[in-house]
């Protein structure tokens, strides 16, 4: 009797355990597969937004092509940088220009759209030269980059997707360096 009792706790775990398997791994196989798409970046020089700045806007969705839905996206946050094909752009040795965040709390349907859209915020050192740059290239040859970072919520914690795309082609690509942040150094010693 005994050997039934444990023979059925060992089936029920081995029948639980390969549920939960089978459910990690259509989550992480549907966190892999979501497509960003990113529709299109406008800058808004003539306005000023919450930080006091002049700021743009990433419309985007997520895409879930699979027909899980259990991803949880809790934040997407973007970096924006320029160039063009015919004379770069650099401010601090960077072609960042801006960054953004919006925070979400929303599942993925399957097989339909999250709207993923954010304001970002231009970096004030860099509008003397975006502006006159952005107007120049605009209709020619601009190149916008939005590197996102879509922060999906698992049972493990978070699991961040990390995308980057070229605009006006929409392709992936690697996105270019950061800026590093310029501060003050500190003062050593006396005196």
């Amino acid at each position: 009797m005994a050997a039934l009792v444990y023979l059925t706790i060992g089936l029920l775990a081995t029948a639980l355990a390969a549920a939960q398997t089978y459910g990690n791994v259509q989550w992480f196989s549907t966190a892999y597969n979501l497509e960003l798409r990113i529709d299109y970046v406008a800058f808004r020089f003539n306005t000023i937004g919450p930080a006091g700045v002049p700021y743009g806007i990433v419309t985007a969705h997520l895409y879930n092509p699979g027909g899980f839905d259990g991803l949880n996206v809790f934040y997407a946050g973007y970096t924006i940088y320029v160039n063009s094909t015919s004379k770069p752009f650099l401010v601090q040795g960077s072609t960042e220009v801006g960054t953004g965040s919006t925070r979400l709390q929303q599942a993925v349907p399957s097989h339909g759209n999250l709207n993923v859209t954010s304001t970002f915020d231009l970096l004030n050192d860099t509008l003397s030269q975006l502006v006159p740059f952005v107007n120049t290239h605009n209709q020619t040859d601009l190149q916008v980059y939005v590197g996102a970072e879509i922060h999906l919520q698992s049972a493990y914690g978070p699991y961040i997707v990390p995308y980057c795309y070229q605009l006006p082609a929409n392709i992936q690509v690697t996105c270019p360096a950061v800026r590093i942040p310029t501060r003050p150094l500190p003062r050593v010693g006396g005196g």
